[in-house]
C-alpha cells in the first residue's frame, strides 16, 4: 500500500490597508448621525408629575439619569414617601392598565413609564428633619448606621437605580459655625453609603450648592467637603441657580457656575459633575408708582405695619413684624419725617421683629410712629412660559453675554379700589431674569470645556423645545461614534484578519489619544479582552487579529468621557475549521477501506460528511468513515462539515479515488 496522502484546507485571507484614517466600504461599518451623547438630567419632583414625567418620558434618549424628587429624610429610621402622600389615586408602579382618563393617564404609573423609557433611576432624598437633627444623625456612628441601611433599602426594595441626596438644611439652617463638625460627619456618611450602594450595583449622586477653589477667596458651602467626597459619588449635581432671589439679577451667573465646575474638576472625575440650571426665572417689583388697587396688592407686595424707627450712623432699624429677606426692595410712606420714608431700597438685614436698612440720614429715632411698609415681591415663571411675562405689556428681552442670561423689564398699570371703595391706580415696574435656549447653550459649553457630565435640569418640564434642541446639539456633537470593519466576515482557523476601526465625534473630529480594546464574545457568552490601544491621531486604530472560534468583536473606549454612545461598535467574525483527511491513493473493489481525519481546533460533535456518509468530531476533533466500491475506475469524494455555534461551515475541494 502507497503511503496515504495528507490534504490541508487553507482560506485565502484579502488584506486591506487602512487608508488615511477613512475605513475601508467593506465589511459592516457604519456611524449612525442620530446618536446622542446623553448629557442631561434632571428631577420629576412629587408636585409637578403632570409636566415633568411627561418631559422625561420624551427626553429619555438625552437622558443619563432622572431623579424623582419624592423621599425626605425624618430621622434615621424614616423616610417620607411625599409621592404617595401627594399622588394617592395614582401608585408609583402599575396602574397603568387599570387608568383609562386620558386626562390623568400621564401621571399612571411614574416608575413603568420610566423603567420602560430606559431610563436611569436615581430618586431623590431631602432633608425635612429639624434643625441640627441630620447633623447630629450623621455624626453619631450607630444612627449614620441605621441612616444608611434605612436608604439602602429603599434602594433595593424599590428595585432603584440608586439614590440621590439633596441635604440642605446643614448648610442653610444649621449656621455656618456648625460646618466644622458637621463636614466630618458628613464625609463618614458618604462613605459609608457609598460602600453600601455600590456593594450591590447601585448609584449615589448628591446636589449642593455651589464650592470654589480655597484659594480664591470666593464664599462657598466647604461643609459639603467636594475634594473629600470626591472618590465615594457617581454624581456631583451643581445647583447653578438662586444666585438673585429678592433683589433683582441674573439667576446663576455664567462666570459664577464657571468657577465652580472649574474647582469641582479639579478635584474629582470631571465625568461625575452635572451642572444644574433652571427651568424657572424670577420676576421682580423695581418700582412702583401710585396706590394699588386691594385686588392686585397681594401680587405686589407685602404691607408692614412699621412702629418705630431707631436711627444710628449710616444705619436705620424699622420695627415691624416680617419675614423679609435680606436683599428685598422695600419702600415705606407715612411717616412723619420725610427722611425717614423710603423709595425701592434693599433690606440689608432682618430679624422677626425688625429690619435694617443703610442709609445716610441725621434724622432722629422715633418711637409709636405710624407708618407702613411695601415689601416688593418676586413672582417665579417657567422658562417655557417667559414671554407671556412681558411681551403683552411691551416688554423687549436683552441676552446678557456678561451674565449668561436674558433680562426683561415692563410696567403695567393697574385700576381699581381701594379697601375704602376709593377708585385708585398704580403703576408697577418690573425687572425679570432667566435662562433661554442661548443661555442653556452657554452652560453646556462647559461640558465640552470641562468634559463634564452635563447638565441637570430644575425641574424638568419647564424647558421649552429650543432649550432641549440647543442640549440635543451638544450632545449629537459630543457622540462619540464608533466604526469598525474587517476585511473580510469569515476566516480559516489559523489565519488572521484585518480589523480597522475609528472613533469620532458627532461633527466628525477624530477621538485621538484614546484608550480603547477589543473584547471577543464567544458563542457561550464568555468575553475577554484580545486587544488594546490608543488611537491614533485620527481617531483610528488598525490591528490583525487571530481567532481560535467564531464571535462577536466589540470595541470599548476607556475614557469615560468617550465612551462609545452610538455607531456600529461590533462586529461578527465567522472562523472555518481546517480539514485534516487521509485517505488511500487507491483501493480494491469491494473491499472497505477507511477514510479518516480531524479538524483544527479540536471541537467535538461537529458534523462531518463524505458524500451521504455523516460522523461526529470526537473529543479530540477526529472523524472517520467506511468506504467501498464495487464499481472499478475513479470516484469523486468531498468532505464538509456543518456549522456550529463555535465554528462555520467548511468545506475542501473534491478528490478522487481509483477502485482497481
Amino acid at each position: 500500500m502507497k503511503s496515504p496522502r495528507k490534504f490541508a484546507l487553507r482560506a485565502l485571507l484579502v488584506v486591506a490597508a487602512l487608508a488615511a484614517g477613512l475605513l475601508p466600504a467593506s465589511g459592516a461599518s457604519a456611524v449612525d448621525d442620530g446618536s446622542l451623547r446623553k448629557v442631561l438630567s434632571g428631577w420629576v419632583p412629587y408636585y409637578g408629575i403632570k409636566t415633568s414625567l411627561p418631559s422625561a418620558i420624551a427626553n429619555a434618549a438625552l437622558l443619563s439619569d432622572v431623579s424623582p424628587f419624592w423621599y425626605s429624610v425624618k430621622d434615621e429610621k424614616t423616610l417620607i414617601d411625599n409621592y404617595s402622600l401627594a399622588n394617592p389615586s395614582f401608585p408609583m408602579e402599575d396602574t397603568f392598565t387599570r387608568v383609562t382618563d386620558s386626562r390623568t393617564i400621564v401621571i399612571a404609573d411614574p416608575l413603568g413609564q420610566m423603567r420602560r423609557a430606559g431610563l436611569t433611576i436615581i430618586p431623590t432624598i431631602n432633608d425635612v428633619s429639624p434643625t441640627g437633627a441630620l447633623a447630629a444623625i450623621m455624626g453619631n456612628p450607630i444612627r449614620r448606621a441605621a441612616l444608611v441601611q434605612t436608604i439602602t433599602n429603599l434602594v433595593l426594595n424599590k428595585k432603584f437605580d440608586g439614590i440621590d441626596l439633596d441635604f440642605e438644611k446643614f448648610a442653610f439652617s444649621d449656621g455656618s459655625a456648625s460646618w466644622p463638625t458637621t463636614t466630618v460627619a458628613w464625609v463618614a456618611f458618604i462613605k459609608d453609603l457609598s460602600a453600601s450602594l455600590h456593594a450591590k450595583g447601585k448609584l449615589l449622586a448628591i446636589d449642593t450648592p455651589l464650592l470654589f477653589n480655597p484659594t480664591s477667596g470666593m464664599k462657598g458651602y466647604w461643609v459639603y467637603a467636594w475634594s473629600d467626597v470626591g472618590p465615594f459619588i457617581d454624581r456631583l449635581r451643581i445647583m447653578g441657580y438662586d444666585y438673585s432671589v429678592d433683589s433683582p439679577g441674573p439667576i446663576g451667573p455664567i462666570s459664577w457656575v464657571d468657577n465652580a465646575v472649574s474647582y469641582a474638576v479639579s478635584v474629582m472625575d470631571p465625568a461625575k459633575v452635572f451642572l444644574g440650571f433652571p427651568g424657572y426665572g424670577r420676576d421682580w417689583v423695581t418700582n412702583l408708582v401710585g396706590i394699588c388697587p386691594v385686588d392686585v396688592e397681594a401680587g405686589i407686595y407685602q404691607k408692614l405695619k412699621v412702629t418705630g424707627v431707631t436711627v444710628t450712623k449710616g444705619t436705620v432699624i424699622y420695627q415691624a413684624a416680617n419675614s423679609l429677606s435680606s436683599g428685598q426692595l422695600l419702600s415705606i410712606s407715612g411717616l412723619t419725617n420725610p427722611a425717614l420714608n423710603l423709595v425701592d431700597v434693599p433690606i440689608y438685614s432682618r430679624t422677626k421683629d425688625s429690619f435694617t436698612i443703610k442709609i445716610s440720614v441725621s434724622a432722629a429715632s422715633m418711637k409709636n410712629v405710624s407708618g407702613t411698609a411695601y415689601a416688593y415681591l418676586h413672582s417665579v415663571f417657567s422658562t417655557n412660559k417667559a414671554t407671556q411675562q412681558y411681551l403683552p405689556y411691551g416688554g423687549t428681552p436683552t441676552y446678557s453675554s456678561a451674565f449668561g442670561e436674558t433680562e426683561f423689564t415692563y410696567s403695567r398699570t393697574f385700576n381699581g379700589f381701594t379697601s375704602n371703595k376709593v377708585p385708585t391706580a398704580c403703576t408697577v415696574t418690573r425687572q425679570g431674569w432667566y435662562q433661554d435656549a442661548q443661555s442653556v447653550a452657554a452652560r453646556a459649553a462647559l461640558i465640552t470645556k470641562y468634559k463634564i457630565g452635563g447638565l441637570a435640569e430644575w425641574v424638568l418640564g419647564q424647558e421649552n423645545i429650543d432649550v432641549i434642541n440647543s442640549i440635543t446639539n451638544v450632545g449629537r456633537t459630543l457622540a462619540v461614534n464608533a466604526d469598525i470593519s474587517t476585511d473580510t466576515s469569515t476566516i480559516t482557523y489559523g489565519e488572521s484578519f484585518l480589523l480597522n476601526a475609528s472613533l469620532k465625534k458627532g461633527d466628525g473630529t477624530p477621538v485621538s489619544g484614546v484608550p480603547v480594546h477589543l473584547t471577543l464574545t464567544h458563542a457561550d457568552g464568555a468575553a475577554k479582552t484580545i486587544w488594546s490601544g490608543i488611537t491614533d491621531p485620527t481617531g483610528a486604530i488598525s490591528q490583525r487579529i487571530q481567532l481560535g472560534t467564531s464571535g462577536t468583536l466589540a470595541l470599548y473606549s476607556d475614557s469615560t468621557w468617550s465612551r462609545i454612545t452610538g455607531g456600529t461598535s461590533s462586529i461578527n467574525v465567522q472562523v472555518k475549521p481546517i480539514l485534516h483527511w487521509s485517505a488511500p491513493a487507491s483501493m480494491k473493489a469491494g473491499a472497505t477501506y477507511v477514510v479518516s481525519g480531524h479538524i483544527a481546533p479540536v471541537i467535538s460533535g461537529v458534523g462531518v460528511h463524505l458524500g451521504a456518509a455523516t460522523a461526529t468530531t470526537d473529543t479530540t476533533g477526529a472523524f472517520s468513515f467506511a468506504i467501498s466500491e464495487k464499481i472499478k475506475g475513479f470516484h469523486s469524494y468531498q468532505l464538509s462539515t456543518d456549522g456550529s455555534p463555535q465554528l462555520a461551515p467548511a468545506t475542501i475541494a473534491t478528490f478522487q479515488l481509483l477502485v482497481r
